[in-house]
């Protein structure tokens, strides 16, 4: 038996997560694809900075292979006031320093949200790390992935779980937050 967590990142590592649902499902069929016979297990988490890339539903042969919420993790803006105030943010502050705050403003303005569109997008690792800097939020990429680790233990009783992380490196959401996942 095999723990597989597979994490996608941005919109190549979602349709990298459904064509793989997809193929386990014709092969396994609908009863058996989330848990195949064969004592390989699998659970996702998908991250995405796009709220219509994460709720699009993933269909196949009229039988819904969408994730559920918990596996989906949405990193769609930044609160104003971090980056003003990056010595509360470690994680941040390792990156990002006060110019790049200012550089920034200048081009994008001081909300990093789902008004500024593709932009958003080539800011990742930022979007990132405001989502794993507020950990009372349940969407947390934190939390997300300690939940799908829960789930493979239960489901298999095995402890050892391998990560898969599968993200398009061109400068989108995947290539920001592939780093710090």
């Amino acid at each position: 038996m095999a723990n597989h967590l597979i994490i996608g990142l941005g919109g190549t590592g979602g349709k990298v997560l459904r064509e793989f649902r997809r193929r386990l499902f014709e092969e396994y069929g609908k009863e058996d694809f989330e848990n195949p016979k064969d004592g390989e297990f699998f659970e996702y988490v998908y991250v995405d900075s796009s709220t219509n890339e994460l709720n699009e539903p993933w269909k196949t042969m009229a039988t819904n292979l969408t994730l559920g919420e918990s596996q989906k993790v949405n990193i769609h803006s930044v609160p104003t006031g971090m980056l003003s105030d990056l010595k509360s943010y470690p994680g941040l502050d390792a990156f990002v320093d006060a110019q790049d705050v200012a550089d920034m403003n200048a081009k994008i303005g001081q909300s990093i949200t789902a008004g500024i569109g593709g932009q958003r997008r080539r800011l990742g690792r930022i979007l990132l790390a405001s989502n794993l800097a507020n950990i009372s939020n349940q969407n947390n990429f934190e939390h997300a992935i300690r939940g799908a680790v829960g789930r493979l233990h239960q489901k298999s009783g095995q402890v050892k779980v391998t990560f898969h992380i599968c993200a398009g490196l061109a400068g989108g959401t995947g290539s920001g937050t592939v780093i710090d996942a």
